[in-house]
């Protein structure tokens, strides 16, 4: 069933990115936090499911320090924490856009830009 689920979770968000890719009028500054979000979630599907698929059930004697698992569990966290901030962004770049529209017109696509690569570094 896990494995089913993030079959699902990748093949739908690989069709998502690609109907932004092939479409030019969907790649605008409103829909750069939703590209982004995608990506996350493909990356949840693609690294994520089946890292916990795979690690959930081993069972090991020993719990010793090892940059192996250090790395499972860095990549285990990190796209569902992105996933999580990346709706977060959303949400509160359309409640600037409710509450200022005509301040929301005039920010640029460098802030899009820098929003999304803080979001990745603070994952």
């Amino acid at each position: 069933m896990f494995v089913t689920e993030c079959i699902v979770i990748f093949i739908i968000n690989a069709f998502t990115l690609i109907g932004f890719a092939r479409n030019p009028a969907m790649r605008k500054r409103t829909t750069y936090l939703i590209i982004n979000l995608t990506v996350a979630d493909l990356l949840v599907g693609a690294v994520t499911g089946p890292l916990e698929i795979k690690y959930t059930y081993q069972v090991e004697p020993k719990q010793v320090f090892s940059w192996r698992k250090f790395c499972i569990l860095t990549f285990g966290m990190l796209f569902p924490v992105l996933s999580l901030l990346s709706l977060s962004l959303i949400s509160l770049e359309r409640l600037h856009a409710s509450l200022y529209p005509c301040r929301h017109c005039l920010i640029g696509n460098w802030v899009y830009f820098k929003v999304i690569i803080c979001c990745w570094l603070l994952a």
